[in-house]
């Protein structure tokens, strides 16, 4: 197996989410949200991801083309203005949907945000305040959903962050459908992941077999969380830092090609190096950026029923 690289189309995808990231301005408050959780965990687990959601303008549309490329099915919350969708894989929960309406229309394209537990959101928003960075949407509570807000780092990457109401996610293996990796790609690996191991409390370990420098791994709580690695010296100057959430699949290449076939468009392909597995970056029909990756971690975290 080659070393998973991202050569020059990479540039073009993170072209993709500088766009989406000034797009996305001063985003609204999301509605009233369901839980992470039907049952209370107890579990706080700083630095895990624990959720995502895609602003989008069309989100009828949005709902399609994830169902038809992942199998989501979709229940809705509330109503109007405030209406929250929420898509489930495996008859869970994996990420919510949310309409924004663009400032302008040349700003229309959706965009991923995924969101890192937190003990102290106001604390982050504090820190990233400090560091340069800004805030999109100020620390809010959502009764069941807990205390959540979206920042921009230094480097204009966005990111949310979460304190659950009902605790953090057990640790378990992802399945098809479900996210299973997210990975920052930014100028400078070794400052951002200084930067975001003081943020939440995340150990810095050193990607030793890739053949990238400054290639390291986010981890917490004995688990690897994120990735943080280099965007490319192929990257435009304009272009900013981005995070890229992966959601497993079995096939990259025949999810891929389904993904085109439903309006998405793939932009880098490449295989893994540490497993047997591809990885792919695409954007949907509206120009949201995310990741495809087959893998096979056995023995890395317990299946899910097992966690429970």
């Amino acid at each position: 197996m080659r070393t998973w690289r991202f050569p020059g189309a990479l540039g073009v995808v993170l072209a993709i989410a500088a766009l989406t990231a000034a797009a996305t301005g001063a985003a609204q408050p999301l509605p009233l949200l369901p839980g992470l959780n039907d049952k209370p965990t107890g579990l706080s687990i700083p630095g895990k991801f624990v959720w995502a959601d895609l602003f989008a303008e069309d989100v009828d549309t949005a709902k399609r083309f994830y169902s038809g490329l992942l199998g989501w099915s979709w229940r809705t919350f509330g109503g109007g203005a405030d209406e929250y969708h929420v898509a489930y894989a495996n008859g869970r929960p994996v990420a919510g949907l949310v309409y924004r309406k663009p400032k302008v229309p040349e700003d229309a394209r959706a965009v991923w945000i995924m969101y890192a537990s937190a003990a102290n959101p106001a604390g982050v928003e504090s820190a990233v305040a400090k560091s340069g960075g800004a805030t999109m949407v100020s620390p809010v509570t959502a009764p069941y959903r807990g205390i959540h807000a979206i920042f921009s780092d230094r480097d204009g990457a966005l990111f949310g962050v979460l304190r659950s109401s009902t605790g953090d996610p057990a640790d378990y293996r992802a399945e098809d459908g479900e996210w299973v990796w997210t990975h920052l790609f930014t100028r400078n690996p070794r400052a951002a992941a200084v930067f975001y191991s003081q943020l939440l409390e995340f150990e810095v370990i050193d990607y030793t077999v890739s053949e990238i420098p400054d290639d390291v791994v986010l981890a917490s709580a004995g688990h690897a969380r994120a990735g943080v690695g280099a965007m490319g010296a192929d990257a435009p100057d304009d272009v900013r830092s981005a995070w890229v959430g992966f959601l497993r699949v079995a096939d990259v290449d025949s999810s891929a090609n389904r993904a085109e076939a439903l309006g998405g468009q793939v932009m880098v392909r490449a295989e893994l190096d540490t497993v047997d597995g591809q990885v792919a970056i695409l954007t949907d029909g509206a120009g949201a950026v995310f990741g495809l990756m087959s893998l096979d971690f056995e023995g890395a975290m317990a299946p899910r029923e097992e966690a429970e």
